[in-house]
């Protein structure tokens, strides 16, 4: 089976999402319960602690969302964006993440930038948290 770099999982997906989404635009907001916007995130939930995912909300997507993709990176990494989670079909009715899941009921996991379909820990560093709704239940995928 042909690998297929991170980047180019990552692009299929968002383009997928985007082409399946309502010509409408409208902001999901993301909230955490261990961190605030625009600030570090705290070493518990880190590479330098427990490696513990952090508690994340989010509000409904458009009226017509069947699911959504979920994507941690980190703009500042040396050499390239750095995938941290790439979970996409995200049932609908999911809105948000426990402190600590190791997974998300009904979602896929594509590969990260560790080589890995799991969630792992940023740095302290600026980290993204993207959420991206969809119309349709589900994307195939490369993972």
């Amino acid at each position: 089976m042909k690998k297929i770099p991170v980047l180019f999982q990552l692009a299929i997906i968002v383009a997928l999402f985007i082409n399946c989404s309502n010509s409408k635009t409208m902001e999901i907001s993301v909230t955490s319960t261990a961190f605030k916007n625009d600030s570090l995130i705290p070493a518990r939930y880190t590479c330098d602690g427990t490696n513990v995912s952090p508690q994340l909300s989010w509000t409904n997507g458009p009226e017509n969302t069947q699911s959504f993709a979920l994507i941690c990176d980190d703009p500042d990494a040396p050499s390239k964006t750095w995938v941290h989670w790439l979970v996409f079909n995200i049932p609908a009715e999911t809105q948000s993440i426990a402190e600590g899941a190791d997974s998300i009921a009904g979602a896929q996991y594509g590969k990260n930038d560790f080589g890995k379909h799991t969630t792992e820990a940023p740095a302290r560093l600026r980290e993204r948290i993207i959420i991206i709704s969809s119309s349709t239940p589900s994307i195939a995928c490369c993972h």
